[in-house]
């Protein structure tokens, strides 16, 4: 099978008939289906290369999503995302993305996060990145930004896989970065878009620095998960973001409680130090956390979320420390709480 695959190679040359080549990439889409066919690519290694070449044939674009669709199937096993990566793929794959005449960004995304899933895979990846780091905020804040109907939903969640890194975290800081996140966590068209965001941004929150941006996150932070239903008295009222009083009655809560988990995530690593928690008690969190927590069904949510409302309604004085970062727990105290967390979840074995 590896030296059949590996004479396919020569059925994706720019000079063989289109017919011929469209044959040779249904039987490696077939192959690269599988973890077994996948693993046979490693013996075929031109074939790899000439699936990126095929791809930047857009001339043909039907041929060049095809091979597109071959490289995502591929680049679910971590071995061949490091092969893809070491044959020039990230630069290719970004080119591919970023080009707004491109009709394969989508299916170029979507292999560029796989091959930049784990922490190692995204340092390596990271300085041809970091030299696009502004276009690829561009692209993901104009969503007609291509112009062959490619989303490039799949933007966001690239740049969370960027944010495992301390570098890419601080230039998200620095920049114009945070805000470009921040307009999408209500982003109802794309659950791929609204989700790498609100997980780039719950990863921004664990640098100590996000503190600083405390009143600039908060907003698009807490409107995923306050409703338009929540009757609170006129003090109470005044005491939330301007953003959050009076929401038009279509405001929903975000549906999806993965996302208001690691929402409820980021809003912890705020409450960490105490000029976060100030930062939270001044924009009403502890509000919209109360009315949630009435709400929310979801156990591993609505422990998170009972958590921080019970932090932040204790008074500085009685947390006794400014940064909780820096609490040495001993081991036995982190093995019982874990246990009573389970207990209250209801998953104990």
């Amino acid at each position: 099978m590896a030296e059949a695959l590996a004479e396919l190679e020569q059925f994706l040359g720019s000079d063989v008939r289109p017919d011929l080549k469209d044959q040779a990439l249904q039987h490696i889409l077939g192959i690269s289906a599988s973890d077994e066919g996948r693993r046979l690519f490693l013996e075929a290694p031109g074939l790899v290369g000439a699936l990126l070449e095929v791809i930047g044939h857009w001339n043909t674009p039907s041929l060049a999503r095809d091979a597109a669709l071959a490289l995502i199937n591929l680049s679910a096993s971590p071995l061949l995302s490091k092969f893809l990566h070491e044959k020039g793929g990230v630069e290719a794959l970004l080119k591919f993305s970023l080009d707004p005449e491109s009709p394969v960004a989508d299916p170029a995304l979507m292999t560029l996060c796989n091959i930049t899933r784990d922490s190692k895979a995204v340092e390596s990846a990271w300085p041809t990145l970091e030299s696009q780091l502004c276009e690829i905020l561009k692209a993901l804040s104009h969503v007609e930004y291509n112009k062959k109907g490619q989303t490039l939903h799949y933007l966001a969640p690239l740049i969370s896989n960027l944010t495992q890194l301390a570098a890419a975290r601080s230039l998200l800081l620095k920049g114009t970065g945070l805000m470009t996140l921040a307009a999408f966590t209500r982003f109802e068209a794309s659950v791929v878009r609204r989700g790498g965001v609100v997980s780039a941004l719950r990863n921004l929150c664990f640098e100590d620095a996000a503190v600083d941006f405390a009143n600039d996150l908060l907003p698009p932070l807490l409107l995923p998960i306050a409703a338009s239903d929540t009757a609170y008295t006129d003090e109470e009222t005044e005491k939330l973001h301007i953003d959050l009083q009076f929401l038009p009655p279509e405001h929903q809560r975000e549906l999806d409680p993965d996302l208001r988990r690691l929402i409820l995530e980021a809003l912890s690593q705020l409450a960490a130090t105490k000029e976060g928690r100030e930062a939270l008690r001044e924009n009403g969190t502890y509000l919209v956390l109360r009315e949630l927590h009435k709400w929310e069904e979801d156990r591993e949510a609505l422990l998170a979320c009972q958590n921080l409302a019970e932090l932040l309604i204790r008074t500085e004085d009685e947390i006794g420390v400014d940064d909780l970062k820096k609490l040495d727990v001993p081991q036995h105290l982190v093995t019982s709480f874990e246990a009573m967390d389970k207990d209250f979840l209801g998953l104990k074995e």
